[in-house]
């Protein structure tokens, strides 16, 4: 899928002769094996969670991913969001044996949202939510996961990327109800009208799912010790831009909602990883959202 020519020398350099190890079956780690398995020189070891005790009995890995947790259904799967996003985790770092480095996939959700749009969040922003908001249960969790693994003491390296709204690449499976740019994609290849009961003018970072693949990677190949780092475009759009993009007709039912921003600072990784995204809105073509498969 990747074409970028840097971005495969840096994992025949790095992952060459290597155990690579991916957790998951969704979005990220499909894509993410996908790529791996394109350098026929790397040993890419799939495991989910029918498999993994036997695979970690088996393997020492130089790298694992751990690309598996809950997202957009967390409200109703607050179990399984608990155990994906933490004791997952705890059991993966008391039983992995790993040579190199363990990079978990976080979330920029991590920082919240605020309605003054000239606040950027990097790493060190603390937000303060209140435990008893729904949305506590996946971001509460996010946090206390990071916590625990940045700051438990491993004979390799722990990176955390927090990743922004991923997009880009969807097949029509992928295409569920689960994020609000899946439901605009959706509309779009329906041809269908949306309707918005959100404030149009609220804003995200999203980042093209090759760009995330490439932060992953650089983050696991290029951070010298145990750190975390934001994973994402750096360029906030709102729906409206959306919507203007994929020439979707819509109609917007509740526009007295404050605007809230979320805009992501990627000085750090561009500084320690050699991160650069390239895809956004300006330069995107609308083929890239969806496969034909």
């Amino acid at each position: 899928m990747i074409s970028d020519n840097e971005l495969r020398e840096n994992i025949l350099n790095a992952f060459i002769g290597k155990n690579i190890g991916v957790l998951g079956t969704g979005y990220v780690a499909t894509r993410l094996i996908n790529l791996l398995k394109s350098e026929k020189k790397i040993n890419v070891i799939c495991l989910t969670r029918l498999n993994l005790l036997d695979k970690i009995n088996k393997h020492t890995f130089d790298y694992f991913f751990n690309c598996a947790g809950n997202t957009g259904d967390f409200r109703t799967k607050i179990d399984e969001t608990l155990d994906s996003n933490l004791f997952l985790n705890q059991f993966l770092v008391k039983n992995l044996v790993v040579r190199e480095a363990f990079v978990y996939l976080s979330s920029t959700r991590v920082y919240g949202f605020c309605t003054d749009n000239s606040i950027s969040f990097n790493e060190e922003y603390q937000s303060l939510e209140s435990h008893t908001n729904i949305d506590f249960i996946y971001n509460g969790t996010k946090k206390l996961t990071e916590s625990y693994l940045l700051n438990i003491k491993l004979p390799y390296r722990v990176i955390v990327c927090r990743l922004s709204n991923l997009f880009g690449d969807y097949s029509l499976a992928d295409l569920d109800d689960s994020t609000y740019i899946k439901v605009m994609v959706k509309h779009f290849l329906e041809k269908k009208e949306l309707i918005i009961n959100q404030n149009i003018n609220s804003s995200k970072d999203y980042i093209f799912i090759e760009d995330a693949l490439n932060g992953i990677i650089k983050s696991a190949v290029n951070a010298p010790k145990t750190d975390y780092f934001n994973i994402a475009s750096g360029s906030s759009y709102s729906l409206t831009d959306w919507l203007n993009y994929l020439a979707t007709p819509f109609e917007a039912t509740n526009q007295q909602q404050n605007a809230v921003f979320s805009r992501i600072d990627v000085t750090k990784s561009k500084k320690i990883l050699d991160f650069t995204p390239k895809y956004n809105l300006s330069n995107l073509e609308k083929i890239r959202l969806f496969s034909t498969t």
